[in-house]
């Protein structure tokens, strides 16, 4: 009754439509905000790595620090699925074997320094006489 009367004009007070209004304005400026933190942030961190797919650490970053992985991901014009699929797994397994030879390189070079990247496994290595 008491929001009835305001409405109506007999009381002072913030109508119905002036409260809804109020309530859309500050979601509105929330977003805003956001998406204006994003931008910041995205400008700060993507200027120093520019290699594609490095903006789901900063995706991630932004989620915790309370910005909605949506709102993040449309400011960035990126699609969420990637985000979510690298989030389950952030570590390929193409990735995975790529390090792994590289480490096994990197062993064989530290067991015996006549093994390199010319190392060819149908020859033998040459021997060097001291």
């Amino acid at each position: 009754m008491r929001q009835a009367d305001i409405d109506e004009g007999n009381k002072p007070g913030t109508t119905s439509s002036e409260s809804a209004e109020l309530r859309e304005v500050r979601r509105r400026n929330r977003l805003l905000e956001q998406e204006n933190e994003v931008l910041r942030r995205a400008a700060a961190y993507l200027s120093k790595a520019h290699l594609p797919g490095k903006a789901r650490p900063l995706v991630k970053e932004l989620a915790a620090d309370g910005i909605p992985v949506v709102v993040t991901c449309r400011v960035l014009k990126l699609a969420r699925q990637p985000f979510y699929r690298w989030l389950a797994m952030p570590v390929t397994a193409s990735e995975v074997a790529e390090a792994q030879l590289g480490n096994a390189l990197f062993d064989a070079h530290r067991v015996n320094l006549e093994f390199g990247y010319r190392f060819s496994p149908t020859r033998p290595p040459r021997r060097v006489s001291r």
